[in-house]
C-alpha cells in the first residue's frame, strides 16, 4: 500500500542539479531502517509501486531532513505526499526518528532507532468503502536494532504496532476484513556489493501481519553518483499466501532517492 514509474523530467531534474552528498536513505525497500538523516542534510525520495495483477499504482513523494546536531544522539523529521491512483484524497502524511549509530557510546554497539511513520490526517470512517478515503492515521511506531556483521552485512530487527482503537480497522486483511493485525515485527537485510561495485547495493525486508503493510520485499539499487541511487524491487504481500486477489498481487517498485543538500 506504499509509495511508484517515476516522471522522466523529475528524474532528470534531481540528477542534474542534486548537489554531492554521502546519506544513506532512512529506509530499506519497505521499512524504516536505523539510518538517520545528518544534521540539516535534506533528503528527496519518490518511490512509485505498481500493482501487478490490477494496474493499481501508488506513487510517494517526500522529503526527510536531520534535525539534531549531534553525533551520537540524532533525529529526522519528514512528510510524505501519497497517491493512490490519482485519487489524492488525503495525501499528507508525517513521520519521524530518533536513535544512535553503530559504535556510538562503545565497540559493538548496536544502532538503535526508535520513530513512527504514516501519521495521516484523516481518521477511520466506517461508512467509506474504499481506501484511503476511509482513513489514513495508520500511526505505525516502532523500534529497531540495527548491527553490521563482519563482510555478511547489516542486519535490522524489531517490533512495531500500529493504530489503536477504532483506526485499527486499518490493519484489516484485504482477503477477511475479520483479521485486524496492527501487531508484528520488522525485519532486514542489506549490503554493498563491494566484490562487484561499491555503487551496487542489495537488501531484502520484510513486515509481518496480513494489513497492506505485511510485506516480504526484494531490491538492488544502483548509485548514479554519490548523492543519487535508484532501487529497483518487487514487494510480495503477506495476505496473498492465504488467499489471492487483485489488492494483495505482487508490486514492482522504483524508488528515487537523492541527498538535496
Amino acid at each position: 500500500m506504499k509509495r511508484i514509474p517515476i516522471l522522466p523530467a523529475i528524474a532528470a531534474m534531481v540528477f542534474w542539479f542534486a548537489p554531492a552528498a554521502t546519506a544513506t536513505p532512512s529506509t530499506f525497500i519497505w521499512i524504516p531502517a536505523t539510518d538517520i538523516q545528518p544534521f540539516l542534510n535534506l533528503h528527496f525520495g519518490w518511490d512509485e509501486y505498481l500493482n501487478l495483477r490490477n494496474d493499481g499504482l501508488v506513487s510517494d513523494g517526500y522529503l526527510v531532513m536531520g534535525v539534531l546536531p549531534f553525533k551520537k544522539i540524532q533525529a529526522e523529521v519528514g512528510v510524505d505526499y501519497r497517491d493512490f491512483s490519482g485519487a489524492h484524497t488525503y495525501p499528507w502524511l508525517f513521520n519521524a526518528k530518533i536513535g544512535t549509530p553503530e559504535d556510538a557510546f562503545f565497540k559493538y554497539q548496536p544502532a538503535f532507532a526508535i520513530g513512527g511513520y504514516d501519521f495521516g490526517t484523516k481518521s477511520y470512517d466506517a461508512k467509506a468503502a474504499t481506501e484511503p478515503s476511509f482513513g489514513t492515521q495508520f500511526d505505525l511506531v516502532y523500534a529497531l536494532l540495527g548491527k553490521t556483521i563482519w563482510k555478511l552485512g547489516r542486519v535490522n530487527v524489531g517490533p512495531y504496532v500500529g493504530a489503536v482503537g477504532s483506526n485499527k480497522a486499518l490493519f484489516a486483511a484485504a482477503s477477511d476484513p475479520t483479521v485486524k493485525n496492527n501487531v508484528g515485527v520488522m525485519a532486514a537485510w542489506d549490503r554493498t556489493m563491494n566484490e562487484i561495485s561499491p555503487k551496487l547495493w542489495l537488501s531484502v525486508d520484510f513486515q509481518s501481519g496480513r494489513s497492506s503493510y505485511g510485506a516480504l520485499s526484494f531490491a538492488g539499487a544502483w548509485s548514479f553518483s554519490p548523492n543519487v541511487s535508484v532501487i529497483y524491487g518487487v514487494d510480495f504481500y503477506n495476505d496473498g499466501f492465504y488467499h489471492y486477489t487483485n489488492a494483495s498481487a505482487p508490486t514492482f517498485t522504483m524508488q528515487v532517492d537523492a541527498n538535496i543538500f
